[in-house]
């Protein structure tokens, strides 16, 4: 548990230096940019009219904040809640028990993980001043559509609003895991079992990107 705080307020203190530096460096961005994905409209490809392209805006400061604050402890705690349940009727780890005791140090080590986790995500997006918000295909077609859930996990906008790489996710889904396996896990459990947990879980975000993209209404 003191390990646990421990590696939790580290990551805490360290994204928040990363992003606070990030906002005095970073000019305020004041001008209105056009995305690189666009929507023609029927009208516009019959009367030959030169494709209007959907205008993006990158989100202020305080939005990003909102958003990382409701992925670390907000709508965040539905996903720890569920991967805690699950957890606990496959009882793992063993070594915690099915007990009340045991589901609350799965609820916690889950809490632990995802914070560091969007901690790590949001420092490292606000230094290379990316966006990690997900925004949903303008194309109807189902290529193109799953195509975006699948890059939009590997992928942000730049303050131009092109798509970019984006190493945060990749980085904060290891790191969190890595940490929970050498600092709190049962010994038997190595660096090596939290890249594996790291890599199940980048799985499950694009798994979940494709349920945002065709089963959450469209906006």
């Amino acid at each position: 548990l003191e390990n646990m705080k421990k590696y939790l307020m580290l990551a805490i203190i360290v994204g928040s230096v990363v992003a606070v530096k990030a906002q005095i460096i970073e000019p305020p961005v004041l001008e209105t940019f056009k995305s690189d994905t666009s929507e023609v409209s029927d009208k516009s490809k019959l009367s030959g009219a030169t494709p209007q392209t959907t205008p993006y805006v990158r989100p202020s400061l305080n939005q990003r904040a909102k958003r990382f604050a409701n992925n670390a402890v907000g709508v965040g705690l539905i996903g720890v809640s569920i991967s805690s349940i699950v957890s606990q009727a496959r009882n793992e780890p063993p070594e915690w028990k099915k007990t009340s005791g045991g589901f609350a140090r799965r609820f916690g080590s889950n809490l632990a993980e995802n914070v560091i986790a969007e901690t790590i995500a949001f420092g490292l997006e606000e230094s290379l001043k990316l966006d990690s918000k997900y925004y949903k295909s303008t194309k109807r077609d189902f290529g193109s559509r799953f195509r975006n859930a699948i890059l939009a996990t590997f992928t942000a906008r730049n303050p131009a609003g092109k798509r970019v790489f984006n190493p945060s996710r990749i980085v904060a889904s290891y790191s969190s895991n890595v940490i929970a396996a050498e600092a709190w896990y049962p010994k038997r459990f190595s660096y090596k079992d939290g890249l594996r947990e790291g890599t199940q879980n980048l799985a499950f975000s694009v798994g979940f990107n494709l349920i945002r993209e065709f089963i959450f209404n469209r906006k």
